[in-house]
Parts: structure tokens; C-alpha cells; sequence
């Protein structure tokens, strides 16, 4: 794909360097409270992208290249208030005082409105998992880690991988992000969640609603975006390990032949230069986690490799890296089988700020997915070789000015996919997508706060697609918010939908693709009341309705082959409940109930629709050790299984008894640098051998080291 000429006349010539003022700014971060030194305190200059960390006893020293004097700081810690401050005296030592917080009221988010906000502020419903609790979790990849919420559900699908399905919508309806960009390479139409560790995550950012007038495609009711680690500014090295096993009883010797995990950081950081590496493996042997596919031996590797260097404070440039491959074999009595699974992702980044207060972000980025299945008969025929591989490159330019509270930003995207695989017509398919998208936010005196926003999307397959959205939010007081939001989405058919030719010899059928599928849409409103009080409680309310035309949904041709149609209409419609409770400043409860309607055109309920769930949670901090204890509840419902052979589902006569779920984990600090988790998941052994949990009680311990 060729990009116009200026693009490369912006990134290249544009670059100038200027004569600066050196200087320092430094001092010491301190709990308001206990008047102890706050350790790892993140010190960020907003306008420069300059930073570093606390040390052990919460002193910091920043080197400024300005051409002024007067710089602003961002403080912010997990268990703290984030504070801003402007500094304008460098030649004294600053004392700053910051008070603890348990809730993310402050947390500074971007994916709502593609400019970063503390989230209080923001019209859109956005929900945060912390850093803190994702550490908390104990778990290893994000598909766990969401699943452990109410209203979230993890399946294994009898062709592998993961359904995650979130509020009893399908996860091919939500748009997950990585650092904000769409991810390359889905299998059954749907990003492999759990391939992402938790180990290169700093947060997880959930913006709910049709989110389409930012993102484009996929974004039909909302958006997930997966943040790795931003901490760049300090030095660190780091290194884990963790052993966990799927048995009833504990057993080391046991714990130690299951799942081997492990995890390197390496954070080198300059006046500059900053750069990290993030190392994970993940080796699972015998606790069978695929049960349903015969998968014995997993093997997960992957790599998040950054790199930023800052010019001075008009112009900054980042490079990062994401690799990850996955081998995979299984034997039956029938069937051998082995699947191998890279995926690359390749991100440059150029920041500039103009003299007038105007921001311009470019960005490109180059993915690439591929996938081969192999099958063989334990004597040694050959049933299937196939070879699936997706390369997308993508170039986005984006313009934000911020006035006073009022905030304006613009874009363009161009991107082009490829598509090769052996499952689908004429080997390769490509398609090619251009975008302008374009959103205000203005700020009424009277605590009124409006986002409007729009997007088109050109298309070379099919016809353009308009997304508009409107939000509102409007505060009363200083601990009342009241939000609601309107917005249209759209998924665009994938090359798997429009253009496969897949014999499945195991399962007995065969699909075919619909190049005439049309772009699948949605309208969603819904309206948001929260209450809290920093440091002590933090209560929300949300009730959404999502209309969805034109869904594509697979049906039988005939007995035994099956292919894609758009239906009518189908609604989503529900209630979330989600608070948080600081007793005492050890003492943190949080819950969350899910109460869901989902109804095809014919007003019967959707497959596999929990109508009910809910968690609860406590954490218990002493000193500086933690336990955290969390419940999942699913209520009864009828599951339906899916019947290929005829293109329907078909419901049980039975319904699923209630569900529930405890993990528990201890986080120990055994000396200054040196943690130890120990844990267990599951610890009722609930399972389901047909529909799910498939593994029971899972003991795992984890080691780490700070060095």
C-alpha cells in the first residue's frame, strides 16, 4: 500500500531540533497521612512526555529540556489520588503529598474519546481494571482475567480457542484493542484472548456502547482496549516464574509437572531514550485446558519490545514490538493433530506539537497472522495441511487541540488487508479501507458535558458506512454523575464469512462463504448514574439497549452444509449493577450484578444467554501482603448446543443448575524485592464436561523478583 508523499515529508523533514533550557526538577512523594516516603510514584511531565519513577523512599529527579521555566506534573500511584502540579521554581526541592485512594475515579483513560481524560470526566461509560487488580487476579491471560467478572463468560468451542461473551453478546461484536489499534488474526471470527498475558498489561480500558464513530468496524457495542505496560521511566529487572496444576489435591511434585510459566522485564531508562523488554513463555502439559480438542502440549511465547526517544518537547518518536507464537499438538485414538500460530505487530509512532496548541499523532503499523493445521492419522496418513495467514498495514493521522475544557480531533485512516488461506475461494482476498472520523467535546457551565462525533468508512467491497454517536454527561455536586450516550455500529463481514470453502472430515459437514453478506449494523443507547466519595465508596448504575440489523448468522443450505445469511433484527438489552466499598483502609469489597434480555426477531431468547450473574470480592491488605478472595455466581438457564449437521440450535431439556465460582489468592512480600503468590482457582471444582468450566480446582504458586 502506498501512503502520499507528505506523510513521509510530516515524519521526516518536519523533525527540528531546538536550543533549550536544562534543568532538574525533583523532591519527594510522601503519604499524606503516615508521612512515609511513597515508593515506584509515576512523575510524568504531560507536555514533554518526560518522567521517571520514586525511589524506595519516594525521592524523584527529572531532567527538563524546555524553552520555558514552568512545567506541569502528573503524580499518579495505584492506592492514591493522582495529583497535577505546576512547577515553576526548579531551584527548590518539592515536597508533594498525595492521599490514598482505592477507586479509579482519577485514572487518566483514553479509549472513550480518543484523547486522554481522567475518566470522572468522561461522557462515555468507561470501566477501568486497574494494574493493582489485575496483580490481584492471580490470573495468567486476559480471557481469564474478564471472565472473572460477572456478565462475562469464557467458552471452549469444540474448534479450539476461546467465545468470550460479554453482557450475552458475542465478543466478535466488541472491538478489541492493543494500545489502542485493532488486532490482526482471528480465529473463528473472534481475537484469541487468551494468547495475551497479563504479564505485559498495565490496564484494561471497557467503553461500552457503539463506539463505531471513533473505530470503524467490529465496535457495534463497544470497545476493549488492552494497555501494556507504559512505565518506561524507570530502570528495572524483573523476572517470574509460576507453576499451577489442575488437580483435587495439592500435590508439589504434581505442581510442578502442569502449566510452567515465565516472565522477564528488562526497563532501561535516559533523559531521552527509554526502552524495555517483556519476556513470557507459558508451558502446559498435562492439565488438558482444551479437553473437548485433545490438546496435550501448549506451548506460548511472546515478546513486547519498546522503544521511545524524545527529540525535545515539540517532537517524540516510538517504536514497539509484539510477537507471540503458539504451538499446539493432540492425539486421540483417531486423530493427530498440531497447529502452529505466529502473529507479528509492528508499531511506529510520531508526536508533535505545533506552536498553537495543536497535537498531531501519526501512526503506522504492520500485522501479521498466520496459522497452520495439520492433520494426521496415527498411522501416518495426512487427512489436512492448511495454511491461513492475514497481513494488515495500516496508516492513521490524527489532529487534537485542547480549549481550556473543550477539546476538538480529527482523522484520517487508510489501511489494507490481505487475506490467504486454503479454507477459503481463490486461495487470497483483500479489501481496502479509507476513513475520516471527526468528534468535539464542549463543557457548559452548568456541569453539562457534550461529545458529538462521526465517522464514514469507503470501503472497496461494498458501500460506505456512516457511525455517528452523541454523549452526555452532566454532574451534580461534586459525587453525582449522570451519563447517557446514543451511537450506531458496524461490523463488516469477514473474509471467512464472505469467502470459505471448508470440508470439516471430523465433524461430518461443510461450509460455504456469502460474498453477498452486507455489513452487519447497530443502535444503542443507554443511560448511567454513579455515586462515590474518593477513599470510601463507589456505586454505578447502567442501563443499555442495543438493536442489531442485518446480523450474520450461519444456517444449513442443505443436511451436512452450511453457509452465512443476514437476518432481520435481534436486542440486547440489560442492566449492570457494579460498586466498590472501603470499610477500613485495609478492608476493600467490590461486586457486580448482571441482569440480561436477549431476543432474536421472533422475541425468543438468545443461545447461551446467562440472564443472570454476579460477583463479589473482598481484599484484605496487612502491611504489605494481600488476600483476595472472589465469587462468581451464574444463575439457572437453558443452554442450547449447536447442531452443524442442520444449521440450528437446539435447546436442552434441562436446565444448568446455578454456578459457582471462588478463586482465592495470598500475595506475599518476603523480602524487599521478592513476592510470592499462592493460589487456587475454582477451589469448589465446579465442572462441566459439555458446556463448561472443563477444568476444575487449579492450584498455582508464583515467584518474582525486582532487582
Amino acid at each position: 500500500m502506498k501512503f502520499p508523499n507528505f506523510f513521509w515529508v510530516i515524519i521526516f523533514t518536519n523533525i527540528s531540533l531546538f536550543s533549550m533550557n536544562n534543568f532538574n526538577v525533583e523532591g519527594r512523594i510522601v503519604d499524606s497521612k503516615t508521612k512515609e516516603g511513597i515508593e515506584n510514584v509515576n512523575v510524568f511531565v504531560e507536555d514533554l512526555g518526560v518522567g521517571t519513577a520514586s525511589s524506595l523512599d519516594g525521592y524523584f529527579n527529572i531532567k527538563i529540556d524546555s524553552f520555558t521555566s514552568q512545567v506541569t506534573l502528573f503524580i499518579n500511584h495505584i492506592g492514591f489520588k493522582p495529583k497535577k502540579i505546576i512547577v515553576s521554581n526548579i531551584n527548590k526541592e518539592l515536597l508533594i503529598e498525595l492521599d490514598e485512594s482505592f477507586f479509579e475515579m482519577d485514572e487518566l483513560v483514553i479509549t472513550g474519546t480518543k484523547t486522554s481524560k481522567i475518566r470522572e470526566n468522561v461522557p462515555i461509560s468507561t470501566q477501568i481494571i486497574t494494574n493493582q487488580e489485575i496483580l490481584n487476579s492471580g490470573e495468567s491471560n486476559i480471557a481469564e482475567l474478564l471472565s472473572s467478572f460477572s456478565g462475562v463468560n469464557l467458552q471452549t468451542s469444540v474448534d479450539g480457542g476461546s467465545i468470550l461473551n460479554i453482557m450475552g453478546m458475542d465478543s466478535r461484536y466488541i472491538l478489541i484493542l492493543l494500545d489502542g489499534q485493532p488486532i490482526t488474526g482471528k480465529f473463528n471470527n473472534r481475537v484469541s484472548l487468551d494468547q495475551i498475558s497479563t504479564k505485559l498489561i498495565d490496564k484494561i480500558e471497557i467503553s461500552k456502547g457503539p463506539s463505531s464513530s471513533l473505530y470503524g468496524t467490529e465496535a457495534m457495542s463497544g470497545v476493549i482496549n488492552i494497555i501494556s505496560n507504559k512505565n518506561l521511566n524507570e530502570d528495572l529487572i524483573s523476572a517470574s516464574v509460576r507453576f499451577s496444576d489442575s488437580e483435587k489435591n495439592l500435590n508439589f511434585s504434581d505442581l510442578v509437572k502442569g502449566s510452567f510459566f515465565r516472565n522477564f522485564v528488562l526497563k532501561k531508562n535516559t533523559s531521552k531514550l527509554s526502552s524495555s523488554i517483556n519476556l513470557n513463555s507459558d508451558k502446559i502439559e498435562t492439565d488438558k485446558t482444551i479437553q473437548q480438542i485433545d490438546a496435550d502440549n501448549i506451548l506460548k511465547n511472546s515478546g513486547l519490545f519498546k522503544l521511545d526517544y524524545r527529540f525535545n518537547n515539540k517532537h517524540s518518536i516510538s517504536f514497539s514490538s509484539n510477537i507471540f507464537h503458539q504451538t499446539e499438538n493432540g492425539e486421540s485414538s483417531l486423530m493427530n493433530t498440531k497447529t502452529n500460530i505466529f502473529r507479528n505487530l509492528f508499531n511506529l509512532k510520531h508526536n508533535f506539537y505545533t506552536k498553537n496548541n495543536w497535537s498531531i499523532d501519526q501512526i503506522i503499523q504492520k500485522q501479521s497472522y498466520e496459522r497452520n493445521y495439520m492433520q494426521n492419522r496415527p498411522w501416518g496418513d495426512q487427512v489436512k495441511n492448511d495454511l491461513t495467514s492475514e497481513e494488515n498495514l495500516e496508516y492513521e493521522i490524527k489532529f487534537t487541540k485542547k480549549s481550556k475544557l473543550n477539546i476538538i480531533n480529527f482523522g484520517l485512516e487508510s489501511s489494507k488487508s490481505i487475506y490467504q488461506s486454503d479454507r477459503v475461494q481463490n486461495d487470497i482476498q483483500s479489501v481496502l479501507n479509507n476513513s475520516f472520523f471527526s468528534q468535539y467535546e464542549y463543557h457548559y457551565e452548568n456541569g453539562l458535558s457534550v461529545i458529538y462525533g462521526a465517522r464514514i468508512d469507503f470501503f472497496s467491497e461494498y458501500q460506505e458506512v456512516f457511525s455517528p454517536r452523541i454523549g452526555i454527561l452532566y454532574s451534580i455536586k461534586s459525587n453525582w454523575k449522570i451519563r447517557t450516550s446514543w451511537g450506531r455500529g458496524f461490523r463488516s463481514p469477514s473474509f471467512m464469512e464472505r469467502f470459505i470453502d471448508w470440508d470439516h472430515i471430523q465433524f461430518g459437514y461443510k461450509v460455504l462463504g456469502n460474498p453477498n453478506l452486507k455489513p452487519e449494523s447497530s443502535i444503542g443507547y443507554s443511560f448511567e448514574i454513579e455515586n462515590y466519595k474518593l477513599s470510601k465508596y463507589q456505586t454505578t448504575i447502567r442501563l443499555y439497549h442495543t438493536g442489531f440489523d442485518n446480523l450474520i448468522e450461519d444456517y444449513a443450505i442443505s443436511p451436512g452444509i452450511l453457509s452465512y445469511r443476514n437476518v432481520v433484527n435481534a436486542t440486547y438489552s440489560g442492566i449492570e449493577i457494579n460498586g466498590k466499598w472501603n470499610t477500613y483502609k485495609s478492608l476493600l469489597f467490590f461486586w457486580g450484578l448482571n441482569f440480561v434480555n436477549n431476543r432474536d426477531e421472533e422475541k425468543k431468547i438468545i443461545p447461551n444467554t446467562q440472564p443472570v450473574s454476579g460477583n463479589l470480592g473482598i481484599v484484605f491488605n496487612y502491611k504489605k501482603n494481600s488476600l483476595r478472595l472472589n465469587l462468581k455466581w451464574v444463575g439457572k438457564y437453558y443452554p442450547q448446543d449447536y447442531d452443524p449437521l442442520v444449521g440450528i440450535y437446539i435447546k436442552s431439556k434441562n436446565s444448568l443448575p446455578n454456578q459457582y465460582l471462588i478463586n482465592i489468592n495470598q500475595n506475599f512480600l518476603l523480602f524487599n524485592n521478592i513476592k510470592l503468590i499462592l493460589g487456587i482457582k475454582n477451589s469448589l471444582n465446579y465442572t462441566n464436561r459439555r458446556y463448561g468450566p472443563f477444568v476444575g480446582r487449579v492450584f498455582f504458586a508464583e515467584i518474582s523478583n525486582n532487582f
